[in-house]
């Protein structure tokens, strides 16, 4: 059993235990898309692994909220509409039974003495929930702030979150 634990915990070390800030490759991948709706609408997602806090999936979403208000030229975007989200799965272990068996015969004058044993033991099959949080945002991008509606500052929001993260401009 502790074997399987180790091989368990070794695989989910290798696979990563953070969620890196990238583009998503396929769809069971972390990482942002994103969807341009209008000249200055777009629906973006981000979804991190199972070790990433909802913090960050959220701060990440930010982040590429605020790249794409820069890349289209402008300086403000404000969120129109926002869906948190937790993808489930689970998985099942492997099962594997092992079974040793022991056999002792003595013969001595005749005097016959057997000793026979035989223990089976099954590890594995157990169900492990994995979730990954997810958040999704419809943003508005504007050049000129809004007196009606909460504005964020592209740039303000681009260079705070990429130092908090460590991440390079």
């Amino acid at each position: 059993m502790k074997k399987f634990i180790v091989i368990i915990i070794s695989a989910i070390i290798s696979h990563g235990c953070s969620t890196t800030y990238k583009k998503e490759s396929n769809a069971n991948d972390c990482g942002y898309i994103n969807v341009q709706l209008s000249d200055n609408v777009f629906n973006v997602s981000f979804k991190g692994n199972s070790y990433t806090s909802r913090n960050t999936v959220n701060d990440f979403l930010l982040l590429r909220n605020a790249e794409l208000a820069l890349a289209y030229g402008f300086q403000y975007f404000t969120i129109i509409d926002t869906c948190d989200y937790t993808l489930n799965s689970n998985y099942v272990a492997p099962s594997i039974t092992h079974t040793i068996s022991s056999d002792y015969n003595y013969d001595h004058d005749y005097n016959n003495f057997f000793f026979d044993s035989e223990n089976t033991e099954t590890t594995g099959g157990q169900m492990f929930t994995i979730s990954r949080p997810g958040a999704s945002n419809t943003i508005a991008c504007f050049n000129e702030m809004s007196e009606t509606v909460f504005n964020h500052n592209a740039m303000f929001v681009y260079s705070k979150i990429r130092k908090k993260y460590g991440l390079a401009f």
